[in-house]
């Protein structure tokens, strides 16, 4: 069987805990994440076996990311915790696992679809704080991160993202998240402690729920508060933007000026119309996927229909020709 790698997967665990309520997790083999060190791992496993953190236990290829100091471009996740602590565990099967061998039944799952591979999707068990990344429903990784109640006896914002280039930092993004019933205008004045404490350029809240008035995007004590949705792109623009000032060099009162334009940009009704638009063209390109697909489809049931008439046709003549060549009279 071949080795189901999960460089894919690593990526995706910033994400992840930027869904409100995704944090859950559970140990592996005694490995807490946010818990466990890299001496206790290698107490445990020994010295990894493959790369800086890597091992091949069980039929299974595991990969353990550990915390260090200023993540270059979020990655790993920016905990506040000490350098070499276990912030995600990555198991990768090389026998065949199916769905049925991991999810329980009656428990609800988040599904990520992703647009590009339709056939791939995750398994987000919020409770457990376990991913199950699949495709065409065999897993390839399980992934364990973080148990809330680990995250929650942190201070400080979820995720600590400093933006790099070339080597040098650019400045940093801080990020929290809150799956709540009902807004608090103290989820945004705290986070602006934590961004103040961190010496922070930017800090983004994602939220399901929102101010009075409010939905989607807005701006609080100087917070971006935005739904899941909206991160990605809130994301690429701030990362975007701390790169070009750095390249420009520009000074304090320039980058504030610079920040405080794009601040109001953020808040206008034009922006927050242009994200709309930018839903709509990507479901339409969703959609679009699936039109092909189902296209493909009907193009190959037809040619399935048509290779079967031809065979039944040409073994009719090879009948009669054989009839007609044979010796009865």
């Amino acid at each position: 069987m071949r080795v189901k790698l999960s460089a894919t997967v690593i990526i995706m665990a910033c994400v992840i805990l930027l869904i409100p309520g995704a944090a859950n997790g559970k140990a592996w083999k005694g490995i807490v994440p946010l818990h466990s060190t890299r001496a206790d791992v290698e107490r445990l496993l020994g010295p990894p076996g493959l790369d800086d953190s890597g091992y091949d236990i069980d039929d299974a290829r595991v990969s353990i990311t550990y915390s260090f100091q200023g993540c270059q471009e979020g990655l790993p996740v920016g905990w506040k915790v000490a350098p070499n602590t276990v912030v995600s565990i990555s198991v990768s099967s090389i026998g065949e696992v199916t769905l049925s061998d991991v999810l329980v039944a009656g428990r609800n799952y988040d599904q990520i679809y992703r647009v590009h591979t339709p056939r791939a999707v995750d398994y987000v068990d919020v409770q457990e704080g376990v991913r199950y990344v699949t495709t065409e429903g065999e897993v390839q990784t399980i992934m364990n991160l973080a148990s809330k109640a680990e995250k929650k006896g942190l201070p400080g914002a979820d995720i600590h993202h400093e933006v790099y280039y070339k080597g040098r930092s650019c400045g940093k993004i801080v990020y929290d998240s809150k799956n709540r019933r009902d807004w608090k205008a103290e989820y945004a004045s705290k986070l602006r402690s934590d961004q103040t404490e961190a010496g922070a350029e930017h800090a983004i809240l994602s939220t399901n729920v929102f101010p009075r008035g409010e939905k989607e995007l807005c701006l609080r004590d100087d917070v971006i508060v935005a739904s899941p949705a909206r991160v990605k792109y809130l994301v690429q623009l701030l990362r975007d933007r701390l790169v070009d000032m750095h390249i420009r060099n520009l000074s304090v009162e320039e980058r504030t000026g610079k920040m405080a334009q794009l601040y109001q940009l953020i808040a206008s009704p034009a922006f927050k119309q242009k994200l709309k638009e930018v839903d709509r063209l990507g479901d339409e390109l969703l959609e679009l996927d699936v039109e092909e697909s189902r296209a493909h489809q009907n193009v190959w049931k037809k040619r399935g229909l048509l290779m079967k008439r031809l065979k039944n046709m040409t073994s009719e003549i090879d009948t009669e020709i054989s009839a007609a060549s044979s010796d009865a009279p």
